[in-house]
């Protein structure tokens, strides 16, 4: 914005994918967003870290566990956190959520953020959110795999969103979740 930008595209990677949303919603410039890429986003922390948790060998049940210790208090004080974390505000699954016309490339190969967690954020944002599937690889790998197609699909995507010229945007966000409910029963349909 110093340098005279009046609109940005955000690109986030992972967890970069959830700064960037938060940003859409609470940035001071949140006007200026024209738009959203997001690469293996983490759009529903609270099934983030279980999986993570799985994948570092922790048994399902103790998995399941992880985020009830980062939200709960004096739990999150034994866990090294100044103050707990609020899982429903980092939770993009919520119908009507998203005010920012969004592009979600992800891959059923990768086994940290589950494309199917993807799938349900796209699927809670019609209108504002697309997805593109990549062909199957690691976590956060997609442009590396193919990056002719990776660049192809999000040049596609600004072009068809007009995104160089206007911008699809919603309502102002408020810089605050609404109140959403089920999405963690969502997810867990997700994952079958």
């Amino acid at each position: 914005m110093a340098h005279g930008a009046r609109r940005i595209v955000l690109f986030g990677w992972s967890m970069g994918g959830m700064i960037s949303l938060l940003l859409s919603e609470r940035s001071r410039h949140r006007d200026r967003i024209a738009g959203i890429v997001l690469i293996s986003p983490a759009t529903h922390l609270r099934e983030t870290l279980v999986r993570a948790a799985r994948n570092a060998g922790l048994p399902s049940a103790i998995a399941r566990r992880v985020p009830f210790a980062l939200e709960t208090w004096p739990l999150t004080r034994l866990c090294g956190l100044a103050e707990r974390i609020d899982f429903d505000e980092l939770d993009w699954s919520c119908p009507g959520r998203l005010r920012v016309s969004t592009l979600a490339l992800h891959s059923d190969g990768d086994t940290d953020i589950p494309a199917a967690l993807t799938r349900t954020f796209v699927e809670a944002n019609p209108g504002f959110a697309t997805l593109a599937l990549l062909d199957p690889v690691p976590h956060q790998l997609e442009w590396n795999a193919s990056p002719e197609r990776f660049n192809a699909i999000v040049a596609s995507w600004l072009q068809e969103n007009a995104i160089t010229t206007t911008t699809r945007q919603g309502p102002p966000a408020t810089g605050s979740p609404r109140e959403c409910t089920g999405s963690d029963d969502r997810m867990r349909q997700g994952e079958r």
